[in-house]
């Protein structure tokens, strides 16, 4: 059978059931036909079922049943069947719940059983054109010839024809090991909307390097939410076609004629050298000859005259690394913590127990607030070995607005601060003067160790609960493990807006 729409139906099943058409007693009755499909479709050009009520112009496949029985009423149902006679899957039943027949007359009777039909979708296709970025400058912030040890910095400014995100991929291709870069200085959106981004290097061996820029155009991925290469996602489709502009080329170094190593001792020592030197990542070698081996630091250049080294950062990144149990990470166990490639996570550099020091600075995130206190130390001592050399807890009320004075940045009193003084091992006075309570740590109380500020938890200036403004480590009993995400002076003076555990709340200390 060829039907105008497919289905499984070959047949139909008619159901006669005899029901009370009032409330007389009736003798049960039920009698099935089955049926198959008719050779014609209907209406059918037949004058009296075009239009009634199926369409004259329609064309229905159907199956009759013409059947004697005794007047009354009836339930009539019909079943569409597959050719082996079982239900179709295809098309429902139909049921007319009451038909009544009379005596001498056939009652006529259309039943409609819908089948169901696979949906059709749609495609739109949208082909958009795309052309990769340009090159339009590209800049030797000084010269293409420097000398041996001096930071060479150079800018591209790319842009795109369709305006598309763009990332621009820097990368030393030929000539002697870098001493230290390409590292990122800076990136601009210029307003004609092409980018600007800026790399530093420098080299301790005279010659020539090659060095390559590639800016590539990115576009939103849907599977990953995130940007990626354009030229990356038309591969993933099957259809690479590169979409970037790169060029190579080359800057040269020249003997200085001093001979020895460039490694400069610090942060300090670079800038001393070079004022114009960007904040970023450079080698350093505390002791030069001496057995440290030389390693890398991220270099603060700008703030307070700028020469300031990373030594460590406390944040508020879920992990428990500033605790009480392990305070001696601030002091005489050098273990390393963290990355420079995460410097909002918790972080100790090398540089905290070899660069000695007289200055410290803090700088909180997200905040951007910062203060810098000179002339902590006499510059002989690293910061680990001069916060070992202080008793803890320090339990002196004279102390109280006598700590290390604040002597630039944009840190204000407000919040719980008592003042903005730097303090070093605080013990807790809960707003009393029990010296023997704040002395006591087996006590229940927030002593701190390291530095921290003075505030007021609840119980008054100075010295309430020090542990709510330090780098983290605290006595209490139930803290002992776990760090107080406090991040310095951020919980204090209300700084601390990032999202808790995620690293986007932190402080981190710089030595000089």
């Amino acid at each position: 059978m060829s039907l105008a729409a497919p289905s499984d139906v070959a047949g139909m099943r008619f159901t006669l059931e005899r029901i009370a058409c009032a409330n007389e007693p009736v003798t049960p009755f039920t009698q099935s036909v089955d049926k198959p499909l008719e050779d014609i479709r209907l209406p059918g050009g037949i004058p009296g079922f075009e239009d009634a009520p199926l369409d004259g112009a329609s064309e229905h496949v159907f199956a009759d049943m013409f059947l004697a029985a005794a007047p009354g009423c009836y339930r009539v149902t019909t079943q569409p069947l597959t050719a082996q006679g079982t239900a179709s899957l295809d098309c429902a039943p139909a049921i007319a719940p009451r038909v009544q027949i009379n005596e001498g007359v056939t009652t006529e009777q259309i039943l409609i059983n819908q089948c169901k039909a696979e949906g059709n979708g749609a495609i739109d296709v949208v082909s958009a054109l795309n052309h990769p970025p340009t090159l339009v400058k590209l800049e030797f912030a000084k010269s293409k010839f420097v000398l041996q040890c001096q930071v060479q910095e150079v800018c591209a400014t790319v842009k795109d024809p369709e305006n598309d995100p763009l990332t621009i991929v820097w990368s030393k291709v030929s000539g002697p090991p870098l001493l230290s870069g390409p590292a990122t200085t800076r990136v601009q959106t210029e307003p004609d909307g092409s980018v600007t981004k800026c790399v530093a290097m420098a080299a301790e061996t005279p010659g020539q390097y090659g060095l390559s820029v590639t800016a590539y155009d990115m576009l939103h991925d849907p599977a990953s939410g995130g940007l990626v290469r354009i030229e990356d996602y038309l591969a993933q489709q099957g259809n690479p076609q590169p979409s970037h502009t790169q060029l190579t080329f080359p800057f040269y170094v020249a003997d200085d004629g001093k001979g020895g190593e460039c490694n400069s001792r610090s942060c300090l020592e670079l800038k001393q050298k070079d004022p114009s030197l960007p904040s970023g990542r450079y080698t350093v070698d505390p002791d030069k000859e001496g057995p440290i081996a030389p390693f890398e630091v991220y270099c603060e250049m700008e703030k307070d005259g700028g020469g300031w080294t990373l030594a460590l950062v406390s944040s508020d990144d879920g992990q428990n690394t500033w605790t009480w149990d392990h305070r001696t990470l601030l002091t005489t166990d050098q273990t390393l913590v963290g990355s420079l490639d995460e410097r909002n996570k918790d972080f100790k550099s090398r540089a905290l127990y070899t660069v000695p020091f007289q200055s410290l600075l803090f700088v909180h995130a997200p905040s951007g607030v910062w203060a810098s206190y000179s002339g902590i130390s006499n510059g002989t001592l690293d910061a680990a070995s001069f916060m070992n050399s202080r008793s803890a807890p320090v339990c002196d009320l004279s102390l109280a607005g006598n700590g290390y004075p604040q002597t630039a940045g944009t840190l204000t009193l407000g919040g719980t601060m008592c003042d903005t003084d730097l303090y070093f091992n605080l013990g807790d006075f809960d707003g009393g003067s029990i010296v023997p309570y704040c002395q006591d740590t087996s006590l229940y109380h927030n002593s701190t160790y390291g530095p921290g500020w003075s505030v007021n938890m609840g119980q008054g200036c100075p010295f309430d609960d020090p542990s709510y403004a330090s780098l983290g480590p605290d006595v209490s009993p139930d803290a002992v493990s776990h760090e107080i995400a406090a991040a310095g002076f951020g919980l204090a003076r209300g700084l601390n807006t990032g999202a808790p555990g995620t690293g986007s709340n932190y402080i981190q200390m710089y030595v000089r």
